[in-house]
């Protein structure tokens, strides 16, 4: 079975690859900020920060709380995992969980940095938001079918020939979990779309239901199915149908900027 150590070595790589990218991007931020600052005539005042804070209070009302209830229910899996089937079966899914998560967290940022400005543009000008986002979530849709679907076939075959006959389970679980993977990269739109939309207080609601379903879904295939593999299934399927709802939810919302109505 796979060593503790292997599974430290492991994720310490995946969160120093995490923090690498964050450092990189908010290096380009700041740098943007800076030209931006130099050839402004002065620093804003007092009154107009007054003015962008509360016209955006709902970042640090609802934003704020929802992004610490998303790392948390990032984690649960691994938590429960380990409480109800021991280590290893939380090591060889943080393994798979990560291995495709690491891709879609950096296209998910590309894209984020070219569809929220796009489509923040297009809501204020009053323009067919809802097309904008049809188009580009079918577009990752298709995208997203060829490398998300030889996961699905192919998982346990990959990861034997990669990490050994020991890490074929993990290759299972990413089986499962590329379904709901599959999802989150189809949602990159959509999330982005929440900001412009002003559905903080919402999307806050909504990820108090992610956790609760994705608590509930790996103690029910601990507590009544007995198995670990079923666990991961009923995560991984609960997990996706809630991002499938989410797009159908905010798609479905952003119509009404067609009519100048408030989301």
């Amino acid at each position: 079975m796979p060593s503790v150590s292997t599974l430290l070595v492991l994720d310490a790589v995946g969160h120093g690859l995490r923090t690498l990218l964050l450092w990189l991007s908010t290096r380009c931020s700041s740098s943007c900020r800076s030209d931006r600052t130099e050839s402004a005539s002065g620093y804003p005042r007092i009154a107009r920060l007054k003015t962008v804070a509360l016209t955006y209070r709902d970042f640090a009302l609802f934003r704020a709380p929802q992004v610490l209830l998303a790392a948390i229910s990032q984690g649960v899996p691994t938590l429960l995992l380990a409480s109800l089937f021991g280590p290893s079966s939380a090591g060889l899914y943080t393994l798979a969980v990560r291995l495709l998560k690491l891709p879609v967290f950096v296209f998910s940022n590309a894209v984020g940095k070219v569809f929220l400005p796009r489509i923040a543009e297009v809501a204020r000008r009053g323009g067919d938001l809802q097309y904008h986002l049809l188009q580009t979530t079918l577009m990752l849709t298709v995208v997203g079918l060829i490398p998300f679907g030889a996961i699905f076939a192919a998982g346990p075959t990959f990861f034997g020939l990669v990490f050994g006959s020991a890490w074929v389970t993990a290759g299972e679980y990413a089986r499962w979990l590329s379904v709901w993977l599959y999802l989150w990269f189809v949602s990159i739109p959509c999330v982005q779309a929440i900001r412009v939309l002003g559905l903080q207080a919402q999307n806050l609601l909504f990820e108090v239901l992610v956790l609760i379903v994705r608590s509930g879904t790996i103690c029910a295939g601990a507590l009544v199915l007995h198995d670990e593999m079923s666990a991961v299934a009923l995560f991984a399927s609960g997990s996706a149908l809630l991002e499938a709802l989410r797009n159908v939810w905010v798609i479905a919302r952003s119509r009404n900027t067609l009519r100048g109505g408030t989301c």
